[in-house]
């Protein structure tokens, strides 16, 4: 319907579009939360932590929130995190170390807070920096470990999730090898009749008793 320039021009800018938002949006947080003093200070993730509507595992809570050290970390990473995120993308080494930042930070936002539908939304938002080929190691990953996980499952249960002995090649009978051995077998027993036929036409008809014998002149 559309050229195919159309499409990609569309594809791009919304993308484009997409990342910019992600860069306004971390930047801008960063910078409002440096100019408060507890940001500045390292105690701000006290006082949304210690709130019992954000406590879905208390004493998990309670653990970064009674150790200073850990507090102080968490609220520097957070910080950093999204205000480098941006400047981290622009080198290989830098933006995977960015990736993992902002994956750890909203993972910790969605167990710590009780907010998982804000952090998946983030995360789908920022997985558009992962390139394409990490996409595929990870695909290739994946699909390894469970074949090695599959094939340690005793046999009864790796029968019943499919997966058999070879499971790891499993047998595509082809319909053609069929068709070729069917049609050489009818071929091969057309040919049989056909012999059987002109064999019959060669024998000479056997004549009655007492019938007159014919003379050739």
């Amino acid at each position: 319907m559309f050229p195919g320039w159309w499409t990609s021009l569309i594809h791009n800018v919304s993308l484009i579009g997409l990342a910019c938002q992600i860069f306004i949006l971390y930047t801008a947080s960063a910078l409002y939360k440096i100019q408060g003093s507890t940001w500045q200070a390292g105690t701000a993730l006290y006082y949304p932590l210690s709130l019992h509507e954000y406590g879905v595992f208390p004493w998990l809570n309670s653990l970064v929130t009674g150790n200073p050290v850990l507090l102080t970390a968490l609220t520097y990473f957070s910080v950093y995190v999204q205000l480098f995120f941006a400047v981290g993308l622009l080198h290989p080494v830098s933006r995977r170390l960015a990736l993992v930042g902002v994956v750890l930070l909203h993972g910790g936002i969605a167990v710590m807070m009780g907010l998982p539908w804000f952090s998946l939304a983030m995360l789908a938002f920022d997985a558009i920096f992962v390139s394409s080929r990490t996409w595929r190691g990870i695909e290739r990953t994946t699909v390894a470990v469970l074949r090695s996980v599959l094939r340690r499952l005793p046999e009864p249960l790796r029968g019943k999730l499919g997966g058999g002995r070879d499971s790891g090649a499993p047998r595509i009978e082809s319909h053609s090898a069929h068709g070729d051995r069917d049609g050489a077998v009818s071929g091969a027993g057309r040919g049989d009749e056909a012999e059987e036929e002109s064999r019959e036409d060669e024998e000479p008809e056997a004549e009655p008793a007492g019938a007159p014998r014919r003379t050739r002149r």
